[in-house]
C-alpha cells in the first residue's frame, strides 16, 4: 500500500468497495489544523485502487480566502 500525504475532512463519508464518497469536504496536504491552502468541495469520490480523486463544486482557498472555483476537478493522489 502506498501512502499519500493528502488528508480529507468530510461531514459525510460512504464507502462502496474501493470507492470513498464524500460530501461537504476539505482536502489539503498542509497542516490539517490550520492549512496554508485547501480545496473545499460539495461532493467527491476517491478510488483507492486508482489513487484518483474527483471533486465537484470545487473551490481553492489560501487560508480563508477563496481564489478559484471550478465545477469539476480530478487528479491523482500519487
Amino acid at each position: 500500500m502506498q501512502l499519500s500525504n493528502v488528508w480529507i475532512s468530510s461531514k459525510d463519508l460512504a464507502q462502496d468497495d474501493d470507492i470513498f464518497k464524500f460530501n461537504n469536504s476539505v482536502l489539503s496536504s498542509c497542516n490539517c489544523i490550520d492549512p496554508a491552502w485547501s480545496i473545499r468541495f460539495s461532493s467527491g469520490e476517491y478510488d483507492k485502487e486508482e489513487h484518483w480523486i474527483d471533486t465537484y463544486n470545487t473551490r481553492l482557498y489560501i487560508k480563508d480566502v477563496p481564489l478559484f472555483y471550478t465545477p469539476y476537478f480530478g487528479f491523482s493522489t500519487d
